[in-house]
């Protein structure tokens, strides 16, 4: 645990966090407010980074109930066209395909 003299917010203390204190290939992050209902599939998602031959995976999320009208949100916000780059910046390895 790194205490920092001031308050940062989540956002910067986890950069901070990233940036000086960690020394491993990966890091997995969870909020202390995130509840996993099912297993999850972490051990599938290093697999995935690990043989990422294009080294394209740098980050990824679990999806919420709360974030499934996301596509709807942001497109109703910023247009088709931003949809359309931001479905372009998604990869799905075939190994996290799951159910």
């Amino acid at each position: 645990v790194v205490e920092l003299e001031e308050r940062h917010g989540y956002g910067f203390a986890l950069r901070h966090a990233l940036l000086h204190c960690i020394n491993t290939p990966y890091v997995c992050v969870i909020q202390h407010d995130r509840t996993f209902m099912r297993p999850a599939p972490v051990a599938e998602v290093v697999d995935a980074m690990r043989n990422d031959p294009t080294e394209k995976i740098k980050y990824v999320g679990m999806s919420m109930k709360s974030n499934l009208m996301y596509y709807d949100i942001f497109g109703g916000k910023y247009g088709k066209k931003a949809i359309d780059e931001l479905r372009s910046m998604i990869l799905r390895p075939e190994s996290l395909c799951i159910g």
